[in-house]
């Protein structure tokens, strides 16, 4: 997969991330909020730190400019 391919499918995964977040919020107990926000914060940054970073680094112009 090129690097600009997987970096359009690793940020629309972090936005449907969020997204599910917003709907937890309004669905779920302040509690249950809270878990599942820190399950699916873990995964973010994850996915952040661990595969958008290194692929920004080698390929700097794929990093989208809301990020800079």
């Amino acid at each position: 997969m090129r690097p600009g391919s997987l970096t359009d499918l690793l940020l629309r995964h972090l936005g449907e991330q969020n997204d599910i977040l917003f709907q937890i919020r309004e669905a779920e107990t302040p509690a249950e909020y809270l878990r599942i926000r820190d399950m699916i914060g873990r995964t973010m940054g994850a996915i952040s730190a661990d595969a958008l970073r290194p692929i920004f680094a080698e390929h700097p112009d794929l990093k989208p400019d809301y990020l800079r």
